[in-house]
């Protein structure tokens, strides 16, 4: 099997028997452990920290991993984005695990002092203008939600009619006249 090399630094190789396009994905055994070291470090242990916390019925624990559920999330969003643009770097994935440890930390608070410095600041003075397109993109989602409800039941219903007319009636009796 022929691989473009560059194909390799992104992750992609040619399918094989093929010179040239058709390229499909390869997830390196490397990228795989670094995925399952994120999702137990970034997603399984926070989760179980805030059980804890949910069960110790401990304010400031509540706080401090709300802080952390908040920029993990903007985290993954923006990273949904930076993955397409920056993978290629060298110790890209490396960084971002030590980006989540960072998060996680207690000697570093890290998740408090992003939430603290920009998220907290950024979201108060938009307050009132994220609520706002929240409220009409409910309306319009139920507005939309109802009319297609609308459609797919005049559908159904129609399409319920049209079967029944093409259904062939063998046996025009009824069971009254069946008790006769």
């Amino acid at each position: 099997m022929r691989v473009h090399l560059g194909a390799l630094r992104f992750g992609v190789a040619a399918c094989a028997g093929q010179t040239r396009g058709c390229y499909r994905a390869v997830r390196p055994s490397g990228e795989r452990a670094r995925a399952r070291v994120r999702l137990i470090f970034g997603t399984l242990y926070p989760a179980y920290s805030s059980y804890k916390a949910v069960k110790s019925k401990d304010v400031r624990e509540y706080v401090k991993w709300m802080m952390y559920w908040i920029i993990f999330a903007l985290f993954t969003t923006a990273e949904v984005i930076t993955d397409i643009f920056l993978c290629w770097l060298p110790f890209y994935y490396e960084l971002k695990i030590a980006f989540v440890v960072w998060l996680l930390s207690p000697y570093t608070k890290g998740s408090s002092v992003l939430y603290r410095k920009f998220v907290h600041p950024t979201l108060s003075s938009k307050e009132k203008d994220i609520d706002e397109y929240l409220s009409q993109a409910k309306d319009k989602s139920y507005d939309t939600l109802v009319h297609f409800g609308r459609k797919g039941l005049n559908v159904a219903a129609t399409a319920a009619v049209m079967a029944a007319a093409k259904v062939p009636v063998l046996n025009q009796t009824t069971p009254v006249d069946e008790l006769q």
